[in-house]
């Protein structure tokens, strides 16, 4: 009993194809998958001394704002509690609950 291999052009072509494909996925993966080196040159972190006056960095600020709130009285009315409320030295307003 002899071997003989009997392999028709189309077969060689189809498995040269696949070759080529497995060899092109291997080759991706290894460039994808490593991790780069960067080159950017390394800047030091600038520290930028906070202004609490700067409207701008109170409104993306992680802390609250603080607020001065002076209560000039409390009463009930038709639609709810009411309270009149002098927000940061401004004119004393009224707010209904929930508000």
């Amino acid at each position: 009993m002899t071997f003989t291999a009997r392999v028709s052009p189309p077969q060689m072509v189809q498995a040269l194809a696949l070759l080529a494909a497995l060899v092109g996925v291997a080759t991706w993966s290894s460039l994808l998958l490593t991790s780069a080196e960067s080159h950017t040159p390394a800047a030091a972190p600038q520290l930028l001394a906070a202004r609490s006056d700067s409207p701008a960095l109170q409104w993306f600020s992680n802390q609250t704002a603080p607020v001065d709130i002076k209560v000039s009285g409390v009463m009930a009315g038709s639609r709810g509690a009411v309270a009149i409320l002098s927000l940061n030295d401004g004119p004393p307003r009224s707010f209904l609950q929930g508000e």
